[in-house]
């Protein structure tokens, strides 16, 4: 029994087919990434499944956890279904408090937090601002405005998160020059193209940086769509075929109005009638003009053609007192 037991499976695994297809194991993810680089070989295949793109591209930026998942893989020369399994990890959690000011000359501090742990460290960093204390206290001293981020990191799962602070200046306090401007959507003010407040600060050697702040609003174009329907032989601002039409003229505000003109152009209706007459006084060609059901001009033409006039000689034999 035990023989054709044996005999048995060694029949079956023969009818299997192999895999043609090998992935490349899935190292531990951090849930900072957004996506992660299926690798298989061979490679240049086509990868679908849920959450894969036809590159093999995987998003993960809503998963925790260990994770289980099944992709189709497809290449030239075969198709196959692989299951892969991973672990996407967390780092610390992470809080850089809340947005304030600074007035000039002032110390103000950042107040943050990270998941306390052995295995947790914090630092803070920035690109425009300056610490007076050390980066890894949660709470340290700065001076100046600028954008503050807090990082935490597991020393144990490599993973870290972000947050970020910014410390606005208190404008009364600082060298400033303000600027107010309107301008039209696809033209740019010192390099801005979008509705918002702009800060621009400046190394001026003084005690505080002086800042230039942009107020600007960016008008829309003026946007007016116009449906018409006229007659073969009318126009519209200037248009006699159907088509759809931009225009663009110069609104109040200044920027550009654009119009659309959606223009449909109904054909003349024109019948032709031909007939016959023997009376010379019906014979020509006649136009009649009428109104048809879409309002246009509806055209009859009648064509009469009078007939040629026939001859007939008749030759006759009667006898005195009869008739013909």
């Amino acid at each position: 029994m035990r023989l054709f037991t044996t005999v048995l499976l060694l029949s079956l695994s023969h009818l299997l087919p192999a895999q043609c297809v090998t992935v490349a194991p899935i190292p531990n993810l951090c849930n900072g990434n957004l996506t992660y680089q299926l690798v298989a070989s061979p490679s240049g295949g086509i990868w679908s499944g849920n959450q894969v793109s036809p590159s093999g591209l995987v998003n993960i930026s809503n998963l925790f956890g260990f994770q289980f998942a099944t992709y189709i893989y497809s290449d030239a020369n075969c198709t196959d279904t692989v299951t892969v399994s991973y672990q996407v990890l967390s780092g610390p959690g992470v809080a850089a408090g809340t947005d304030f000011t600074i007035v000039c000359g002032n110390i103000n501090y950042l107040v943050g937090a990270i998941t306390p742990g052995p295995n947790n460290t914090g630092f803070w960093s920035t690109s425009d601002g300056h610490f007076v204390g050390p980066v890894t206290d949660m709470v340290t001293p700065i001076d100046r405005p600028g954008t503050y981020v807090l990082t935490a990191v597991s020393n144990s799962s490599g993973c870290s998160r972000r947050d970020t602070v910014v410390c606005y200046p208190y404008l009364p306090s600082f060298p400033n020059t303000q600027i107010e401007a309107t301008i039209c959507l696809g033209d740019t003010l010192l390099g801005y193209t979008s509705n918002g407040i702009y800060y621009e600060k400046y190394e001026t050697g003084a005690a505080c940086d002086s800042f230039r702040v942009v107020r600007l609003t960016v008008l829309p174009p003026l946007r007016d769509t116009v449906v018409s329907t006229i007659c073969a032989g009318e126009t519209v601002a200037g248009y006699d075929v159907s088509g759809v039409y931009r225009d663009t003229f110069s609104a109040l505000n200044g920027c550009d109005s654009i119009r659309l003109l959606d223009l449909t152009v109904l054909p003349g209706i024109a019948t032709n009638l031909v007939s016959n007459t023997c009376d010379p006084n019906q014979a020509g060609v006649f136009e009649t003009i009428l109104t048809a059901s879409n309002g246009c001009d509806s055209t009859v033409i009648s064509t009469v053609t009078l007939l040629p006039t026939s001859n007939a000689s008749i030759s006759a034999t009667i006898c005195a007192g009869e008739t013909f």
